[in-house]
């Protein structure tokens, strides 16, 4: 059994990267954008351990999954934007990705935006994440953003339903053992 499970993960990450690949060819990179106190840019190869670090601090110590690390050394440039403060700190993050189901809705998943403690409530995350919506506005083969969030971190929720993001459902996630929502954000706000 152990054998099948490890081949049916190579499998899922393979399928995963393939996904995300072909999609990128469709994409441009994040742009640069400069802001009084930050700028937003594209995870550029040399930061990418410096990502990896950063999602670790802000995950208790948990590391991004294997497919999503080969997302980002691959190809992280369209799929990942990083906030810089005006010293040079790289501080927060945002991550998308196509899951099987973005591609049947034509949609892009934010899979994890985060911010280091000193930056948070300050509208940077917002600011960023509106940013991003108008980045992937562009692509007219995309439909919306969608998201998941669980209903006890309101600050995200709160964040997503002030950028347009609508519940569609909300489920049980046996693995967070935690009551979630799953949004969309249509992009034709954005356009």
């Amino acid at each position: 059994m152990a054998v099948i499970r490890k081949v049916r993960s190579v499998f899922r990450i393979i399928a995963f990267l393939f996904r995300n690949i072909f999609f990128s060819f469709k994409m441009r990179p994040f742009e640069e954008l400069e802001f009084d106190t930050f700028t937003m840019e594209p995870l550029r190869r040399k930061n990418v351990n410096v990502i990896f670090e950063v999602y670790k601090q802000l995950n208790d110590g948990n590391e991004l999954s294997l497919e999503k690390r080969l997302l980002l050394w691959i190809i992280g440039k369209k799929f990942c934007y990083v906030l810089r403060s005006k010293d040079g700190t790289i501080f927060g993050m945002g991550l998308y990705y196509f899951n099987k189901r973005d591609i049947i809705e034509k949609t892009i998943h934010e899979g994890y935006v985060g911010l280091k403690t000193r930056y948070r409530g300050l509208g940077i995350g917002t600011q960023a994440r509106k940013c991003a919506l108008e980045h992937f506005a562009k692509f007219h083969f995309l439909n919306g953003v969608s998201s998941r969030v669980s209903l006890d971190n309101l600050p995200s929720l709160k964040g997503n339903i002030k950028l347009g993001f609508e519940v569609k459902e909300q489920y049980w996630d046996d693995n967070m053992k935690n009551e979630r929502v799953y949004l969309v954000c249509s992009l034709d706000r954005y356009r």
